[in-house]
């Protein structure tokens, strides 16, 4: 008996099912146990972040917002800025 489970989650797939089959661009591309695909294929993990900068003359006025005389960005100086991004 065979079911199939559609997941993005290796968690959940090492979880319920005994074997894996990695489908890329509509192919399947690689199949095996957990442990198995972890070995061959598990060599790190890519991580794409793509994020916006604020413009710089607002981080400048936000800063400039800040108490003077202080050499050190406090923790609390950066939430205060964060809420303002």
């Amino acid at each position: 008996t065979a079911v199939i489970l559609t997941t993005h989650s290796m968690e959940e797939c090492e979880a319920l099912c005994s074997r894996i089959g990695i489908l890329v661009g509509g192919r399947l591309r690689c199949l095996g146990s957990g442990q198995h695909l972890k070995s061959r294929f598990g060599k790190g993990f890519l991580c794409e972040i793509k994020i916006s900068v604020p413009p710089r003359d607002l981080v400048e006025k936000l800063l400039a917002e800040l108490p003077s005389g202080e050499d050190d960005i406090l923790e609390e100086d950066l939430e205060h800025i964060g809420e303002k991004l």
